[in-house]
């Protein structure tokens, strides 16, 4: 009886982490350049990036604007919704 009750647990432990890593495309976003993100749409990714000093960083109601430059020295702009974070 206790060997089924342990093979449940186990089991379901195995089905409960096999669905966190399925249908959370998100929770291991790997980080990537402004090239490799274009060129999968629809991905979740992280970008490493410098903010550009040359370029202002722009507030309107709902959040603020600024461009990024990645690694590979492609600047994009980016949009940040909510409030500034403490860090920025």
């Amino acid at each position: 009886m206790n060997f089924k009750r342990t093979a449940i647990f186990i089991s379901a432990l195995l089905m409960l982490a096999a669905s966190i890593v399925f249908f959370s495309d998100d929770l291991f976003s790997p980080y990537v350049s402004f090239r490799k993100a274009e060129e999968n749409p629809g991905k979740f990714y992280q970008i490493i990036g410098k903010r550009t000093k040359e370029s202002p960083v722009i507030h309107d109601e709902s959040g603020f604007s600024f461009s990024l430059t990645d690694s590979e020295n492609t600047t994009m702009q980016a949009y940040y919704s909510g409030v500034k974070p403490l860090n920025f």
